[in-house]
């Protein structure tokens, strides 16, 4: 694959990660009530560090406390 298809594809993967974590019927919060970490924390540079931004927001307003 070629750099630039790998940018062009990333909008359906992104969408394929959505559906499947949708799906899972809240997965995530079930293995973190098992114990729960003071603070989930996503880290990075650049754009790496504003692509975690999403995740701080939904898991912030689901209760579970997270930070960039």
């Amino acid at each position: 694959k070629t750099f630039l298809a790998e940018i062009f594809e990333q909008p359906d993967v992104l969408r394929r990660c959505l559906d499947y974590y949708r799906d899972q019927g809240g997965w995530l919060r079930r293995s973190l009530e098992r114990k729960l970490p003071a603070t989930i924390t996503f880290t990075g540079r650049g754009a790496s560090l504003y692509a975690g931004l999403r995740a701080v927001c939904y898991l912030n307003a689901h209760g579970l406390p997270a930070r960039y």
